[in-house]
């Protein structure tokens, strides 16, 4: 079948609308200088280098250590009794060691969420104190909530739910460094 001029002409343009439409989508999620043109001269295909740059997971990988090691040292070594005394009337014996698969997960979660997000944070200073800024506002965001959230729902004490959030936003803040020392700009 052949084509006319006209039909080909459309077809270059809705071939183009759609390599805009994912350059669109690539640049809201890899940002601008993620992009990556091909050498024809043309529109390019969009190539993602964030995923799989060695850097992004060799620091998804030491944030994500640091981050569970320091969640072992807490709850398992320096503040093992204060945990069970805090946390043992509403959570099931046992049920840490059971449900570790559902702690390893969040702990993935949030690595990969400090390396994707750290490229685009904007900082001041050393790459030690804007990794500490950055770490320091993520797990904030993500445990301050979380702790009234705990305090509302569950038999616990204000001041027992505050001291392990507390500890999981360091535990953050050392991830955030962690992400920042490895993807220094």
């Amino acid at each position: 079948m052949n084509e006319t001029a006209p039909e080909r002409i459309l077809r270059a343009k809705l071939v183009k609308s759609i390599i805009s439409n994912v350059t669109g989508i690539s640049v809201l999620f890899f940002g601008e200088n993620r992009r990556k043109e091909t050498t024809d001269g043309g529109e390019g295909l969009i190539q993602a280098t964030l995923w799989t740059s060695r850097r992004f997971w060799f620091a998804f990988a030491g944030a994500f250590i640091a981050m569970y090691f320091l969640a072992f040292l807490f709850h398992e070594v320096m503040a093992r009794s204060f945990v069970h005394e805090t946390f043992g009337n509403v959570v099931r014996p046992g049920a840490h060691h059971e449900n570790m698969w559902g702690i390893t997960v969040s702990y993935i979660l949030t690595a990969l969420g400090l390396a994707w997000i750290w490229p685009r944070f904007k900082s001041e200073g050393s790459v030690l104190s804007g990794g500490l800024v950055f770490g320091l506002i993520i797990g904030l965001i993500m445990h301050i909530p979380a702790a009234f959230a705990l305090y509302a729902t569950m038999d616990l004490t204000f001041q027992g739910i505050m001291l392990d959030k507390a500890w999981h936003v360091l535990e953050v803040a050392c991830g955030g460094i962690t992400v920042a020392l490895i993807l220094q700009r």
